[in-house]
């Protein structure tokens, strides 16, 4: 019972949730393709069999107001594959963006830069292409001397989150960052 008042739900909900995504747009985007948490969601079917719709991943497009712009599922972990994915998914989001009449994104933040850039920038071609900063840190905390049983391990991912955001988003505020030259002088004294 519960499942078909939840069917019903979704059915009535989803024409005003299509309308509504096709209006939203982005000055800056993050890009995220996730794939343990997708492939953890599965589907009981009528035999009490379960089935996984999400063996690649779930790819997400958020802007800067925390809304999901755009999403797709993925049913690949190649990253061949996951490129090719988001240059097309780039391309409905650039055509969604004209039809609204608005600026593409001037920033776009994706955790694998480096693999994606070339990709999004076929699409949009001025717009900034950087790393998140959790990554950043990450990248960094694996070069920490003892790993993950250095005492030390906390301090030196907020010494090097300090050295990059000068104040972190609360209350709908967004985030506030050191400007590339000042990061870079940053970083190297917290080193």
């Amino acid at each position: 019972m519960v499942a078909d008042v939840y069917a019903r739900f979704c059915e009535h909900r989803q024409k005003e949730s299509d309308e509504h995504l096709r209006t939203l747009t982005a000055t800056t985007l993050s890009l995220d393709a996730t794939f343990r948490a997708a492939s953890k969601a599965s589907i009981v079917n009528d035999d009490r069999s379960r089935s996984s719709i999400f063996n690649g991943g779930l790819h997400t497009a958020v802007n800067q107001k925390s809304l999901i712009v755009a999403y797709a599922s993925l049913y690949s972990i190649c990253l061949h594959c996951c490129r090719s994915y988001l240059a097309f998914h780039s391309v409905g989001l650039k055509r969604r963006l004209a039809l609204l009449n608005v600026d593409d994104p001037w920033a776009i933040v994706v955790d694998n830069c480096c693999h994606f850039r070339n990709a999004i920038l076929q699409v949009f071609s001025d717009a900034v292409v950087v790393q998140d900063v959790w990554h950043v840190i990450m990248r960094y905390m694996v070069c920490v001397l003892g790993g993950t049983k250095n005492p030390h391990r906390r301090e030196v991912a907020e010494d090097i989150s300090s050295a990059l955001i000068k104040a972190k988003a609360h209350d709908g505020i967004p985030a506030r960052y050191w400007s590339k030259e000042e990061q870079e002088e940053r970083l190297v004294k917290c080193v």
